[in-house]
């Protein structure tokens, strides 16, 4: 049975995940800019995209998602940071699907990736110039490294995932601690030592964003705060 189990992980690890079902599920999941006819804006999207481009950092919010935007809009257009956004969301999603549900074929996963689209808010909060959907890739990903196995490609990329949405938002900084305590606690009592080992490697990136928060308010001159 255990050598069955290690067989089954070994496989799922080395499963590549089929790109062109994360670039369909892409603009599936783009269907809310496409609608729209333009990336969705609120009355924050200003700030962050000024902050980004003028590197000026806001008395109330970081400056990372205006990097973001700065970056991935190739001083052109907004539709770059979206397509990252979905592309993201995406990946995380059949990622899922292929952990959770790995016997459905091709068809039915883009059938699943279609109803989250149109049957949950996410074209409405992922086609937003806004830091917000940055919790759910949060989430996705310490869920990801918590419970699903990885390859140390993907270790890299969540690890890096959890950073920047961690930075991204005051208020992410502090879930993602909070969240960190709360996961160590849980798999402690469980003695889930494995999990409770994997989580520790978290502890880096999750910390480490608030300090990065403080040292870019620092060199824009708003002090290390």
């Amino acid at each position: 049975m255990a050598l069955q189990f290690s067989k089954l992980i070994q496989q799922f690890k080395s499963n590549k995940l089929n790109g062109l079902e994360v670039l369909i599920g892409t603009f599936i999941l783009m269907a809310g800019a496409f609608y729209n006819e333009y990336p969705l804006l609120t009355g924050d999207s200003a700030i962050y995209i000024s902050s980004g481009f003028d590197g000026v950092v806001p008395s109330e919010r970081p400056i990372f998602y205006g990097w973001f935007v700065r970056f991935f809009s190739l001083n052109t257009t907004l539709w770059g940071p979206i397509f990252i956004q979905n592309l993201i969301l995406s990946l995380f999603i059949v990622k899922l699907m292929y952990f959770l549900l790995p016997t459905l074929v091709f068809s039915k996963r883009i059938a699943i990736l279609i109803a989250i689209a149109f049957f949950t808010q996410a074209i409405w909060e992922t086609n937003k110039i806004m830091a917000d959907i940055f919790i759910a890739y949060l989430a996705l990903a310490m869920y990801l490294w918590c419970f699903v196995p990885l390859s140390n490609g993907w270790k890299a990329f969540l690890v890096l995932i959890i950073f920047y949405s961690s930075a991204t938002h005051n208020s992410h900084a502090i879930i993602a601690i909070l969240v960190l305590i709360v996961l160590g606690f849980y798999f402690k009592i469980k003695k889930e030592n494995h999990a409770l080992n994997r989580l520790k490697w978290l502890i880096i990136p999750v910390f480490l964003a608030p300090i990065s928060i403080a040292v870019s308010n620092y060199y824009y001159g708003n002090g290390l705060t």
